[in-house]
């Protein structure tokens, strides 16, 4: 399924005229109601630039990936938190440098992804700033490994916080196929967690968090994605979806593409290469959204990994605001359209090649609140 822009007209018409915002993201339309004025007048000129695509906006970004913590408990392959030159950071987003983002962005935004290269819920503040986005009337989406030691305490903070949706990696149906790639995960307490949130949603009548069980799809677990499905409709989970592998760290990547085309994202060649060059990627992300890591450094994108186009950081006076079309980001914009394989991040993106609209390349709704 691939749905209707969102910034067409009859959608700029709905948003000025009814203050209602109907987008997809993450593998569900969301409604958005009783949208400010000002949040209005942001999308609209956050529709033109994307028109536009000039170095400098006129509109503030509308989303934002937020990372709480760079710091992870397990030790997945091809993860960039546990690469040698990167690992034990142990930094998390702070309450303050939140709270920060909250004055100066919280009006324009619409969606916070929260998650980057660690796992979010090891920041035990992930919570409080939950609560805080969703008073904004943000959609927020966040991930999980799901090897997360919670308390009853914590599991209805979590469910009361108004999380908009949660995904919980999980990536095969024995303890074996699971620990291949999730080294140091135990697929038992991951399975444990879902049936403790939803036990909890139950027990305090809340729908949300939706809950989406994903499968990375691999060579050593594509067979297993039918139980799968089975496996999630016995757990009352309400969507399921199968992601294609990227090839982000391209080093025996070959050997971690599975054999059916369905769950590819690139073409590859005899040997299993990915062929990026075949097709390219369409990226808004220079003109809609901001990266912000949990050191505070504010960059154009989750994968500018060594701060090449460092915006920022929240412990300057700058305002996010102000970071968003200085110098450094015209420049950034500049380079995107005119010479975009000079950008090293944009030249190895994940998303440059693939031959699917979404990199996520399957989903089952199984409950109507996904279905909504």
């Amino acid at each position: 399924m691939k749905p209707k822009s969102q910034f067409g007209l009859p959608q700029l018409a709905t948003l000025l005229t009814r203050s209602r915002l109907d987008f997809f993201a993450e593998g569900k339309f969301w409604h958005v109601r009783s949208i400010p004025l000002k949040n209005k007048m942001n999308l609209t000129l956050a529709g033109l630039d994307h028109l536009i695509r000039g170095v400098k906006t006129v509109s503030q970004p509308t989303g934002l990936m937020l990372e709480p913590a760079d710091v992870c408990n397990l030790d997945c392959t091809g993860c960039w938190t546990n690469d040698p030159g990167h690992r034990h950071k142990n930094r998390y987003l702070s309450v303050a440098h939140f709270d920060k983002i909250m004055k100066e962005l919280g009006d324009y935004l619409n969606i916070i992804w929260l998650w980057g290269w660690g796992e979010p819920f090891l920041n035990k503040n992930i919570y409080s700033m939950i609560r805080k986005a969703r008073d904004k009337n943000m959609v927020v989406i966040s991930s999980t490994n799901g090897n997360i030691t919670w308390d009853e305490a914590e599991l209805e903070e979590l469910v009361r916080s108004g999380l908009s949706k949660l995904i919980v990696a999980v990536d095969g149906l024995d303890q074996g196929t699971y620990s291949k790639y999730r080294i140091h995960g135990r697929l038992e307490k991951v399975l444990e967690n879902i049936r403790k949130i939803n036990e909890t949603k139950k027990r305090l009548g809340s729908v949300f968090p939706l809950i989406n069980m994903r499968m990375v799809v691999m060579a050593h677990n594509e067979h297993q994605t039918k139980d799968f499905v089975k496996l999630a409709q016995a757990m009352d989970v309400d969507i399921v979806s199968f992601k294609s592998m990227c090839g982000y760290r391209k080093d025996d990547a070959n050997e971690i593409f599975p054999a059916k085309t369905k769950y590819l994202r690139y073409e590859l060649d005899a040997l299993k290469r990915p062929v990026s060059e075949t097709e390219s990627y369409y990226c808004y992300r220079p003109w809609r959204r901001l990266e912000i890591f949990a050191d505070g450094a504010v960059t154009p994108c989750e994968f500018d990994l060594k701060r090449e186009y460092l915006l920022g950081s929240l412990d300057d006076d700058i305002p996010i605001t102000a970071m968003w079309n200085n110098e450094v980001m015209r420049t950034f914009r500049r380079q995107f359209i005119t010479a975009i394989d000079q950008i090293s991040f944009c030249n190895h993106c994940p998303y440059k090649g693939q031959v699917v609209w979404d990199p996520t390349v399957e989903y089952h709704w199984l409950t109507e609140a996904a279905k909504a």
